[in-house]
């Protein structure tokens, strides 16, 4: 997909974009880049870099769908930041290499709270912070 561009302050389109990205950039490392849905001064942005290179030089992909996003709530807003209370899952993860061997999986992780900033950038949106606060419950 095209990287995040909302130029509203619809905070949910905003996130959704975002995590769209996000999940796009592990099933396509080559052509991903972590700058364009997250802040290099963002503590998960070297995690993201990092993971993304590894999958680069080994050639691995993900195949499974990856995050999905249950729950936007908005905690603070102004027309260049927001506060997000999050609820996501993720799907059981599983990675292929080239030839469609797989060389990791997890378990999918239930449904979840984070705590979220965004900021729009003179790139565009970006994650700023990115936090775990703790499970909701088994996913349907």
């Amino acid at each position: 997909p095209v990287p995040p561009n909302a130029a509203e302050d619809d905070f949910e389109v905003i996130w959704r974009e975002l995590i769209d990205y996000h999940n796009w950039a592990f099933q396509n490392p080559e052509l991903a880049d972590a700058e364009l849905y997250i802040s290099k001064d963002c503590v998960c942005f070297s995690n993201a870099e990092d993971r993304l290179e590894e999958y680069r030089q080994n050639e691995w992909r993900e195949t499974s769908p990856g995050l999905t996003v249950h729950d936007v709530d908005i905690d603070v807003a102004t027309g260049t930041f927001a506060l997000l209370t999050i609820i996501d899952e993720h799907s059981a993860l599983v990675v292929v290499d080239g030839d469609g061997e797989v060389v990791r999986e997890r378990e999918r992780r239930p449904k979840t709270y984070f705590d979220v900033r965004v900021r729009l950038l003179d790139e565009g949106w970006r994650i700023v912070e990115w936090f775990q606060r703790g499970a909701v419950g088994d996913a349907e």
